[in-house]
């Protein structure tokens, strides 16, 4: 994969303006010849995220229509309803998420996200999935013995076999919207916490959609928990998250400032200068402008 291409998903993932994206047609269009299915589950993942904070809008919808074209949204919804039975407890909690329907009719999509005990319990149970397969490892398939015994190379990219990561792609986007409903219903939620603070169990592709997954909960925990969150579980926390934090709340400059202490002293203890030198230097640039 080439780099443009794995910035691309990244800008898919993250940048704010979800509007411009779906515009952006000139940016967008020459990778969907090869990369639509990945491409558009990302771009119906941020539709949900839009749905479940702003509520339902067609506008937004039939723009990306426009901009992916037809075929791509049938093949989406085909997936998503072809896959179903093949995913343990996110077929039938979220069979309706294949159903072009929801996404036209404001009334059939908020009589689905109407607050509900059993729809929560339902996307709870999806993410309890997530967690015990694809965070924890259990029942996770491994790939890697084998092409070390067939090729004598260790690719630590290898470490999943192709069949794992299409069971995770098939998955993606109903987990995705399990965690968007439930950061905005259930925010003290501890599958939340669980996404937040595990890193998945092997390597991640190049798509890197369960970091994705890992950042948005993360992200949720630490507005909901506020800076504490950080400084309680830093051990626990990537660095790469805690500047992902940084660049996406505004602290106050004390929280700024006990945050930049945190870091520093979980490098002197750890002894890992090199991984937390790029949130120490960020810490300094904002304290200084601040």
């Amino acid at each position: 994969m080439k780099k443009e291409e794995v910035l691309l998903f990244q800008y898919l993932q993250d940048y704010d303006d979800f509007n411009w994206i779906i515009k952006d047609r000139k940016m967008l269009m020459p990778h969907f010849s090869t990369l639509s299915e990945e491409l558009v589950d990302i771009l119906f993942c941020r539709l949900y995220d839009r749905f479940v904070a702003r509520g339902h809008n067609e506008m937004l919808f039939k723009s990306l229509l426009a901009t992916v074209g037809e075929a791509a949204v049938k093949n989406f919804f085909s997936k998503r309803y072809h896959s179903r039975h093949d995913q343990g407890c996110l077929g039938n909690a979220l069979d309706i998420l294949a159903m072009p329907g929801i996404y036209e009719n404001q009334q059939t999509w908020d009589k689905f996200i109407e607050k509900d005990m059993t729809l929560t319990g339902n996307l709870e149970d999806c993410l309890r999935l997530y967690i015990d397969w694809c965070l924890l490892g259990k029942n996770r398939l491994k790939g890697q013995d084998q092409i070390v015994e067939e090729t004598g190379i260790y690719d630590p990219i290898m470490d999943t076999p192709k069949e794992e990561w299409d069971k995770f792609a098939s998955m993606f986007p109903g987990l995705f919207f399990a965690l968007a409903y439930l950061s905005r219903t259930q925010p003290h939620s501890d599958f939340i916490k669980s996404i937040a603070l595990t890193c998945p169990d092997g390597t991640p592709d190049f798509i890197a959609n369960d970091l994705w997954l890992q950042r948005r909960a993360f992200l949720a925990c630490v507005k909901t928990y506020g800076i504490e969150f950080i400084v309680t579980h830093i051990h626990k926390i990537r660095p790469q998250l805690i500047c992902y934090a940084i660049l996406n709340i505004d602290f106050r400059r004390n929280e700024y400032k006990r945050l930049h202490l945190a870091v520093l002293l979980e490098m002197d203890s750890s002894g890992e200068e090199d991984e937390y030198e790029g949130v120490v230097q960020l810490g300094k640039q904002i304290l200084r402008s601040t």
